[in-house]
């Protein structure tokens, strides 16, 4: 479950949110019978290039403790753990 606080920063047309504390995903994948626990960390960032355009990228950072967290990053196709995402979105208003 995420339910996580940011705290979040603008400077000039820069914007960076972080989490603030533990916040996160924690999938315990120990129930199912593989010796693993993934943690996601999201933070959220952009600018604005005018009043009505900007970007916005979401980061998503992955760790995994446990003996068998190569096999998860096969099942989950990440490659190996830790590891970074971003996507990126242009927004725009009318």
């Amino acid at each position: 479950q995420m339910d996580p606080d940011f705290t979040c920063t603008l400077e000039d047309n820069d914007f960076v949110c972080e989490p603030e504390g533990e916040a996160g995903d924690t999938m315990d994948w120990r129930d199912s019978g593989v010796d693993a626990i993934v943690q996601s960390i999201y933070t959220f960032s952009g600018d604005f290039s005018s009043e009505t355009t900007g970007t916005f990228n979401i980061e998503i950072q992955l760790t995994c403790e446990g003996s068998q967290c190569g096999e998860m990053a096969e099942s989950m196709e990440v490659g190996s753990f830790p590891c970074t995402s971003t996507q990126a979105f242009s927004t725009s208003a009318d």
